[in-house]
């Protein structure tokens, strides 16, 4: 990624809030699944390390999300860092499949209500 991309990522993300905060759990295998689902959509997300619940460093937190969500660190300040991935055409195909399967789960469910 040249200079230019990277300067675009992170004029992209100065405008979002933060979409998660690491808590006291910390990194569990539940956040990072949240966070690798929200990547196969959104190209970019901001997380917020609660401060209060922090007992390391900050860098730890980002290179450890990085590392398990194959994403890259755009940027750290102060307690909020924001990672990038990558949309692929599977990421799509399978985020707009699971959207396709929750609708039809309400929709059915919504139909069985009906019945009653």
């Amino acid at each position: 990624m040249d200079k230019a991309e990277l300067k675009n990522l992170k004029k992209q993300a100065n405008g979002l809030k933060p979409m998660f905060q690491l808590g006291k759990a910390g990194i569990t295998g539940t956040f990072i699944e949240l966070i690798d689902k929200y990547l196969k959509v959104h190209e970019i997300v901001k997380i917020k390390v609660l401060i209060a619940t922090t007992t390391g460093d900050i860098q730890f937190y980002a290179d450890e999300i990085t590392k398990e969500t194959k994403s890259i660190l755009l940027e750290k300040k102060g307690y909020t860092f924001t990672v990038f991935r990558k949309i692929t055409k599977q990421n799509r195909k399978d985020a707009y499949w699971a959207k396709q399967d929750k609708l039809e789960e309400k929709n059915q469910n919504n139909f069985d209500d009906s019945e009653d």
